[in-house]
């Protein structure tokens, strides 16, 4: 039996103006803040680019601290 990787982000919005449900890599992301999500296709000029954003706000022994995640990748 193999165990199924979760995707690497998921984002679910219901309806304009919502707070989306995000997860990134499996894991739910709570207290957020602002997400961004980019994607472009690759043409005979570039590769193909995706960019992801995501702060959201952590407790961390009692202390409130804003984590941000972000990746920019090319292939």
């Amino acid at each position: 039996m193999s165990v199924q990787k979760p995707p690497l982000l998921q984002i679910q919005l219901d309806d304009y103006g919502e707070v989306p449900t995000i997860f990134y890599k499996g894991e739910e992301i709570t207290n957020k803040v602002q997400i961004e999500f980019k994607w472009r296709t690759a043409d005979d000029k570039d590769q193909s680019k995706t960019s992801i954003l995501i702060k959201h706000y952590e407790d961390n022994d009692g202390a409130i601290v804003l984590n941000t995640i972000k990746q920019n990748i090319s292939k």
